[in-house]
């Protein structure tokens, strides 16, 4: 039910390809972390066999920009769990179409997406509005606005992480106004 392979770098494709083969036997967790190998190609041969998947962790797949992404949202809506940290080349659209799909999301770590906009966390908020935990640390485009959707739509947000290196006026009292306002369960 669970195959963890964190740290396999030299897993590509066709690896990914052989573990789409087997996928339907239900995998409930796969972790690929630091498979930066792996491309659309072949994240999308698990992704439209995922449909009993609970938790995916990408973090550091370099070679994942959309469509394999993408999959997820289409064939795994039950996903609770989501790392997608350290994907600065993962498409906004990509990201939009994972989150619309995948509603029932309660932890995700978009940390060091370069790409995701407040647009695209207001898209998320939207649809994940079952989100407890998230993280999305050096997400520089990230502003004000992005808190204020997230805190409108995500009132069981236990935990919330933007710590940043680059562009901290970004963040603003606004924001963290309105995340004490509407998400009572973030623990300080």
């Amino acid at each position: 039910e669970e195959m963890h392979l964190s740290g396999a770098s030299q897993i590509g494709d066709v690896g990914m390809k052989a573990i789409g083969d087997i996928t339907s036997v239900a995998f409930k967790k796969l972790d690929i972390a630091g498979a930066f190998r792996v491309s659309d190609v072949g994240l999308r041969c698990v992704g439209v066999k995922a449909s009993g998947m609970l938790e995916l962790n990408l973090q550091g797949c370099l070679g994942v920009t959309g469509v394999g992404l993408a999959a997820f949202g289409e064939f795994a809506p039950n996903l609770v769990k989501l790392n997608i940290s350290n994907m600065p080349h993962l498409q906004s659209w990509a990201f939009q179409r994972l989150v619309s799909g995948c509603r029932l999301i309660e932890e995700l770590n978009a940390s060091n997406c370069d790409r995701l906009t407040d647009h695209d966390m207001t898209v998320m908020a939207q649809h994940c509005s079952k989100l407890r935990r998230l993280e999305v640390k050096d997400t520089r485009q990230l502003s004000d606005a992005s808190l204020v959707d997230i805190a409108r739509h995500c009132d069981s947000l236990e935990y919330l992480d933007t710590t940043r290196s680059e562009m901290p006026w970004k963040i603003t009292d606004i924001g963290v106004l309105g995340l004490a306002e509407c998400c009572p369960l973030i623990k300080t």
